[in-house]
């Protein structure tokens, strides 16, 4: 695939206009957390969220792995703005969380080799006409850039609830040499594994419309 084509982002940058705590978020917070390579740890495994929406799961799982650290990203303003508020509501102890408001492929070019224990990549835009394909995250091209930043034993964790996507992700990443699909039976990705952070409001809202969400892991080899 040209990489010219597949590193283009097509989605959003600003949405609505946000509200005072929301504008408050990105003006004053977001430097505090946004991701540089001085941040990267080096005494907790790092996970790795990508395109997080508004940081449902990226918060959740803040909670749930407080041993460990975090990086979001999100080229989307205002989802920004609303993870940066959720997060910092959370009183109790939190993994740390890194944010990268920018398209993901210039962090993946940025990371040094197998620094990532995980990766996520929920619900990504399935671009459903033929001639959008190509604008799919899962391509070969950033499955390149995963496996080669995800340590071997890591895990690159997806999701979606669209049939055509789900198949499409499963070929790509399955027949990539450097990873290997955990599935062994139906069940194992047509339902959601017992360890899954949180309902997403998107994942709540394909449920309402009688979407089933695939859960399709892949190992690191």
């Amino acid at each position: 695939m040209d990489s010219a084509v597949s590193d283009h982002f097509y989605g959003r940058r600003k949405g609505r206009p946000m509200q005072k705590a929301r504008r408050h978020a990105i003006k004053q917070r977001l430097p505090h957390y946004r991701f540089t390579a001085d941040t990267l740890p080096h005494d907790k495994p790092l996970w790795l969220e990508i395109g997080f929406g508004n940081g449902e799961h990226v918060c959740a799982l803040s909670q749930k792995h407080p041993d460990i650290r975090l990086i979001g990203c999100e080229p989307f303003e205002n989802g920004v703005s609303a993870c940066i508020v959720s997060y910092e509501k959370i009183k109790v102890d939190k993994a740390p969380l890194h944010l990268w408001p920018e398209p993901a492929q210039s962090l993946l070019n940025s990371l040094p080799d197998a620094c990532l224990a995980r990766a996520y990549l929920l619900n990504p835009d399935p671009w459903p006409k033929k001639r959008h394909h190509k604008r799919r995250f899962i391509n070969p091209d950033n499955l390149d850039r995963l496996a080669r930043l995800i340590r071997p034993g890591g895990l690159l964790v997806t999701s979606t609830d669209v049939d055509d996507l789900a198949e499409w992700m499963v070929a790509k990443t399955h027949n990539h040499p450097e990873f290997e699909w955990m599935a062994e039976r139906c069940t194992d990705w047509q339902a959601l594994p017992d360890d899954w952070a949180i309902t997403t409001r998107y994942h709540a809202k394909g449920t309402e419309k009688g979407h089933t969400q695939r859960a399709l892991i892949f190992k690191r080899v």
